[in-house]
Protein backbone atom coordinates (compact mmCIF):
# COMPACT_ATOMS: atom_id res chain seq x y z
CA UNK A 1 0.00 0.00 0.00
CA UNK A 2 2.70 2.38 0.89
CA UNK A 3 4.17 1.81 -2.74
CA UNK A 4 0.72 2.07 -4.31
CA UNK A 5 0.77 5.86 -2.20
CA UNK A 6 4.38 6.87 -2.87
CA UNK A 7 3.80 6.20 -6.95
CA UNK A 8 0.48 8.44 -5.97
CA UNK A 9 2.13 11.06 -4.34
CA UNK A 10 4.76 11.01 -7.09
CA UNK A 11 2.14 11.65 -10.11
CA UNK A 12 0.95 14.89 -8.24
CA UNK A 13 4.02 16.15 -7.23
CA UNK A 14 4.44 15.57 -3.58
CA UNK A 15 7.88 14.56 -3.51
CA UNK A 16 8.43 14.17 0.03
CA UNK A 17 4.83 12.64 0.83
CA UNK A 18 6.23 10.21 -1.91
CA UNK A 19 9.69 9.16 -0.25
CA UNK A 20 8.36 8.80 2.95
CA UNK A 21 6.08 5.91 1.59
CA UNK A 22 8.68 4.55 -0.44
CA UNK A 23 10.64 4.41 2.94
CA UNK A 24 7.72 2.91 4.60
CA UNK A 25 7.77 0.72 1.66
CA UNK A 26 11.49 -0.31 2.22
CA UNK A 27 10.66 -1.28 5.49
CA UNK A 28 7.78 -2.88 5.72
CA UNK A 29 8.01 -4.72 2.26
CA UNK A 30 11.87 -6.65 4.16
CA UNK A 31 10.64 -10.04 4.08
CA UNK A 32 7.91 -10.30 2.36
CA UNK A 33 7.57 -9.69 -1.43
CA UNK A 34 11.03 -9.20 -3.38
CA UNK A 35 9.80 -8.17 -5.88
CA UNK A 36 7.82 -5.19 -4.52
CA UNK A 37 10.83 -4.48 -2.37
CA UNK A 38 12.85 -3.86 -5.23
CA UNK A 39 10.39 -1.64 -6.82
CA UNK A 40 10.82 0.54 -3.85
CA UNK A 41 13.76 0.79 -3.21
CA UNK A 42 14.41 1.47 -7.07
CA UNK A 43 11.96 4.33 -6.69
CA UNK A 44 13.00 5.70 -3.69
CA UNK A 45 16.34 6.09 -5.42
CA UNK A 46 15.65 7.83 -8.44
CA UNK A 47 12.84 10.04 -6.77
CA UNK A 48 16.50 11.09 -4.25
CA UNK A 49 18.51 11.45 -7.30
CA UNK A 50 16.11 13.96 -8.72
CA UNK A 51 15.83 15.53 -5.56
CA UNK A 52 19.60 16.10 -4.98
CA UNK A 53 19.45 14.11 -1.89
CA UNK A 54 22.68 11.89 -3.27
CA UNK A 55 23.34 10.27 0.43
CA UNK A 56 19.75 8.74 0.14
CA UNK A 57 20.10 7.63 -3.40
CA UNK A 58 23.50 5.75 -3.09
CA UNK A 59 21.38 4.22 -0.18
CA UNK A 60 18.66 3.07 -1.61
CA UNK A 61 19.96 2.26 -5.20
CA UNK A 62 23.17 -0.08 -3.27
CA UNK A 63 20.25 -2.16 -1.51
CA UNK A 64 18.86 -2.66 -4.34
CA UNK A 65 21.95 -3.87 -6.01
CA UNK A 66 22.74 -5.67 -3.36
CA UNK A 67 19.55 -7.80 -3.76
CA UNK A 68 19.57 -7.73 -7.57
CA UNK A 69 22.44 -5.77 -9.57
CA UNK A 70 20.34 -6.48 -12.55
CA UNK A 71 17.59 -4.86 -11.69
CA UNK A 72 16.50 -2.31 -14.45
CA UNK A 73 19.24 0.43 -14.92
CA UNK A 74 20.75 0.07 -11.10
CA UNK A 75 23.75 -0.23 -12.25
CA UNK A 76 24.23 2.84 -14.59
CA UNK A 77 22.23 4.65 -11.84
CA UNK A 78 24.97 4.30 -9.46
CA UNK A 79 27.64 4.97 -11.89
CA UNK A 80 25.99 8.39 -12.30
CA UNK A 81 25.71 9.10 -8.38
CA UNK A 82 29.32 8.66 -8.39
CA UNK A 83 29.82 10.77 -11.45
CA UNK A 84 28.35 13.08 -8.95
CA UNK A 85 29.97 13.02 -5.39
CA UNK A 86 33.42 13.02 -7.38
CA UNK A 87 32.69 16.36 -8.99
CA UNK A 88 31.39 18.02 -5.91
Amino acid sequence: MALELGECFQRIKQYQLAMQNYETAVEALVDRDAEQRKRALYRAGVLATGLEDYEAAQKHLSALAGIDFGYRDVAARLDKLASIRDST
